[in-house]
């Protein structure tokens, strides 16, 4: 023990040094070590030879012979209450024999809390810095491999078979698994949001438009109708959300607006793109005659939603969500979601999917003497369907709780919510504090669903269901930018040269948008800019990331 805290002492030390010098990550050549191979069926194990089938083994209840007691320490990062164990994990102590102690500490008194003796067996803290994972995981060896024990979690294997993505998103640079990942879809799951009022819309004599040259003449109409006003504010435009996401789709193959894969494994990065050229031709088109907002740059949300409310923008963004039945003239919701547009460019509807994984916690302290009974129990968090008669635990358990007392599907392909009677707070806070300690694991059963309750969720919900969703891209075919992991020579020059990239690219969109720089004549020198500012470097560092994704 005094070994492993003199260990856990220098690497704090080194942390607090490293992070002196901007965080970077430690270079560590990217194997296959321990990889479950999903062609084979196999789990191969860094600590032994012997190669285990993967339906050999079958989970039973409970899953220790006697009962235990293991400890999980909870850093708190969202100021939650964990005195008291929530609903479900009561649940899984039932049926599995394991009794779950926690701690909980503040997040700002972690590095200290785990310079000292790791006396717990598991840590739930899903927004540690790739660089904390490395310094204890990867470098530290502080962490179990999960894949050293996937045998014991079939659940788990038939995620990453469904979903190779969450496999992706959990593997570190040495290609070992620390920590679990949480795979969601719902209603709700698209980053691609094309509002509009569909009252107002109506109201002008207009149906919905297909194309962009449709959208045009939709907002000449409507400006005309609107006294001069535009009947659009752009605000906060991004290319990988909203309007925005959907806009550059419609000019191109492509969806991804940053970084991208050109059909063959090359990184490249589509804001040098004439797919992107197209896009900022056709904004700057409506700029110029006034179609959109003359002041989208500058307005806050608060602006946005003004307008909303009083009926004058009809396209819209996230002030969307704030609107409420007092808003419209009849005291009903009436907002829809376009359909992906086409262009003369581009004739196939598809706009970018959102991947439905996430990186989160549940790192196992290796020197734990339960590491088994506890992967045998986190594997409930995967499963499909309830992994004990009558229990009702099964993976969607641990975001919504249990189906049939705290979620309900209809049905008419709706769901509800439940609180208990005399619950005073949502069932957001129902869901954090009395059920859940964090939605991690395979909650899928709502894809396709839309809430029972009518509003403003519901209007956006169905919305997406049905204008969004059938049109997204494969997941397959979503740049995995966010979730690449970089060696520390490659976070350095991400860090001294991506910042540059990033802040010409948007001074160079806004300047084209409102003409203050013309895009035919200044196209190739805004290539050329981003060039100069390190592009090609920043961009051989991603391919070198991800051909370790791929691998």
């Amino acid at each position: 023990m005094k070994n492993k805290k003199l260990l856990a002492l220098l690497l704090a030390a080194a942390m607090s040094v490293g992070c002196l010098a901007g965080c970077g990550q430690t270079e560590v050549t990217s194997t296959e070590t321990g990889k479950a191979s999903t062609e084979t069926e196999v789990v191969e194990s860094t600590n032994t030879s012997e190669t285990i089938e993967a339906d050999v083994y079958e989970v039973t209840y409970p899953v220790v012979d006697e009962p235990i007691t293991v400890t999980g320490l909870i850093v708190n990062t969202q100021g939650r209450d964990y005195s008291e164990n929530r609903w479900v994990w009561d649940k899984v102590s039932e049926i599995t024999g394991i009794n779950f102690e926690w701690i909980e500490i503040d997040k700002d008194a972690r590095s200290t809390y785990l310079a000292g003796d790791w006396e717990f067996d598991f840590i739930i803290s899903k927004d540690w810095k790739a660089n904390i994972i490395n310094d204890y995981g990867v470098v530290g060896g502080m962490f179990a491999n999960y894949y050293d024990y996937l045998e014991y979690m079939p659940n788990l294997q038939k995620l990453f078979e469904d979903f190779p993505e969450a496999e992706a998103v959990v593997r570190e640079i040495n290609g070992e698994i620390y920590r679990l990942p949480a795979v969601e879809i719902s209603a709700t799951a698209t980053q691609i949001r094309p509002y509009y009022r569909t009252d107002l819309l109506e109201a002008a004599g207009l149906t919905v438009p297909k194309t962009v040259d449709e959208f045009y003449n939709t907002l000449k109409v409507l400006k005309e109708k609107n006294g001069g006003a535009a009947a659009w504010c752009p605000r906060n435009l991004k290319e990988d959300s909203y309007f925005g996401g959907m806009l550059f789709a419609a000019f191109g193959t492509k969806v991804s607006p940053d970084f991208d894969d050109d059909g063959t494994g090359k990184v490249i990065f589509n804001r040098t793109s004439e797919q992107y050229k197209h896009y900022l031709e056709f904004m700057n088109k409506l700029y110029e005659e006034e179609l959109i907002d003359q002041e989208y740059l500058t307005v806050d949300s608060q602006y946005a939603l003004g307008l909303a409310q009083a009926g004058q923008t009809v396209f819209l963004g996230d002030e969307a969500h704030s609107l409420k039945e007092a808003d419209f003239a009849d005291g009903v919701v009436h907002l829809g979601v376009l359909e992906p547009f086409t262009s003369e460019y581009d004739s196939t509807q598809t706009v970018l999917a959102q991947l439905p994984v996430k990186a989160h916690g549940f790192f196992l302290n290796k020197e734990s003497e339960y590491l088994v009974p506890l992967v045998k129990a986190f594997d409930i968090m995967f499963a499909e369907e309830e992994v004990v008669e009558g229990s009702g635990l099964k993976g969607q358990s641990f975001t919504y709780g249990m189906e049939g007392r705290d979620y309900i599907l209809n049905d008419d392909m709706t769901y509800d919510l439940v609180v208990p009677e005399g619950y005073s707070g949502s069932f957001t806070d129902y869901q954090y504090n009395e059920l859940i300690v964090d939605n991690c694991g395979r909650a899928t059963e709502l894809a396709g669903y839309v809430t029972s309750t009518p509003g403003n969720g519901q209007a956006r919900q169905l919305g997406f269901v049905s204008n969004i969703f059938p049109y997204a891209c494969d997941n397959s075919e979503v740049f995995p930018a966010s979730f690449l992991k970089f060696t520390e020579e490659e976070q350095a020059v991400i860090t001294s040269k991506y910042a540059d990239v990033e802040a010409y690219v948007k001074e160079m969109k806004n300047k084209f948008i409102t003409g203050v720089e013309d895009i035919d004549t200044m196209w190739d020198a805004y290539v050329k800019g981003l060039d100069d500012r390190g592009l090609q470097d920043v961009i051989a560092v991603y391919q070198a990331s991800y051909d370790r994704w791929n691998q």
